[in-house]
């Protein structure tokens, strides 16, 4: 995301869920005058706006150089005061030649069952943490976010992961 222009809507970092849901319903009867084209992408785009307002008042609050687990517990009491839907540290099984292994995929968070989210806090996103989040995809879900939390500007540790875009995916 390093040198795009990315506009997250006003209310992407608003506290208040009651708040939040009367300007993200404002942005939906908009697109309803649009058409259902424009309503699909901006629900879309309204949610995965959410998960990273989550993750930006998570960040603003600790900032940067604490542990995994600390912005992992941050993260989900945002998640949770937005009224997402989600959960934590979902196991998914290993397939080999069809067949499940022993061992398990463990996601940490699943948003409205369409977005996987890995949260570290790491000095860079390596490749094998993209291979990672690749992997967790071929359990079905076509999104994935990995969020960074150990830099100065959170803007520049969020990695977007799409997988078999599908137009019409409703979340």
């Amino acid at each position: 995301m390093r040198g795009a222009n990315v506009e997250l809507p006003a209310y992407a970092l608003l506290k208040s869920h009651k708040d939040a849901e009367d300007a993200r319903d404002a942005e939906r009867r908009g697109a309803e005058r649009r058409g259902p084209e424009a309503q699909r992408k901006r629900v879309m785009i309204d949610d995965l706006s959410y998960q990273i307002g989550a993750a930006m008042v998570a960040h603003s609050d600790l900032g940067p150089g604490l542990n995994e687990k600390t912005y992992d517990a941050c993260f989900g009491d945002q998640l949770s005061a937005l009224g997402l839907q989600f959960e934590h540290q979902v196991r998914f099984p290993v397939m080999s030649c069809g067949s499940p292994l022993s061992s398990t995929f463990r996601i940490d968070y699943v948003v409205r069952k369409a977005v996987i989210i890995e949260i570290k806090a790491v000095e860079i996103i390596h490749p094998v943490h993209v291979a990672q989040l690749r992997s967790y995809l071929m359990t079905g879900l076509t999104l994935g976010l990995i969020i960074n939390f150990n830099v100065v500007h959170l803007r520049d540790g969020i990695k977007r992961i799409v997988n078999a875009y599908i137009p019409n995916t409703e979340v």
